[in-house]
């Protein structure tokens, strides 16, 4: 999807007080089976395995991760693709294994850096989506960077930048600009 105005940041609040993140532990506390999937850069990951990553720097047990990674997964719509590698998947089904590896550890804060910048138009507005649904039903401020002024039609809040610099309103087409949403 083309943009008309370069570099938007668009986020919703999620509307609650803030609580602690998870404890995640050093690698170095990791066991070698632990950080195989990450040592392992040849070896592809499938999406069950893509989305484990993060908890396998926390304390949870093993069958906690797996319905830590089930739930992420049935949260994004891929419950059935749970052993499918990336070329077995398309681009919007990438996408969402992303974005169920960015809130299997139960963040109150999703980053996301052009989620529908390579996606048609269809894959991109399933994921606008999602991210609505983290935010409405669990609570999530989501704050999101994109050149798409479709998908910051679905933000709560805007804030623009030129040049890194909060401006009033809108910034123009021609410029170097980001446009900013945060809760």
């Amino acid at each position: 999807m083309q943009s008309e105005v370069p570099g938007q940041v668009i986020g919703w609040d999620r509307g609650r007080p803030a609580r602690n993140a998870p404890q995640a532990r050093s690698s170095s506390h990791s066991t070698d089976a632990q950080l195989q999937p990450a040592r392992g850069r040849r070896r592809v990951l499938t999406a069950f395995e893509n989305v484990e990553l993060p908890l396998l720097l926390t304390k949870l047990p093993k069958a906690a991760r797996r319905k830590n990674v089930e739930t992420a997964l049935e949260l994004v719509g891929l419950s059935d693709r749970l052993n499918h590698l990336p070329k077995q998947l398309s681009g919007g089904q990438e996408q969402r294994v992303a974005i169920a590896r960015a809130i299997v550890t139960d963040p109150d804060l999703i980053l996301a850096d052009e989620p529908t910048g390579n996606l048609d138009a269809r894959s991109g507005e399933e994921i606008l989506n999602i991210l609505s649904t983290l935010n409405r039903e669990l609570h999530k401020t989501i704050v999101m960077v994109t050149h798409d002024p479709q998908a910051a039609r679905h933000a709560t809040h805007e804030k623009h930048l030129e040049k890194g610099i909060p401006v009033e309103g809108p910034v123009g087409v021609a410029s170097a600009s980001e446009r900013f949403v945060s809760a």
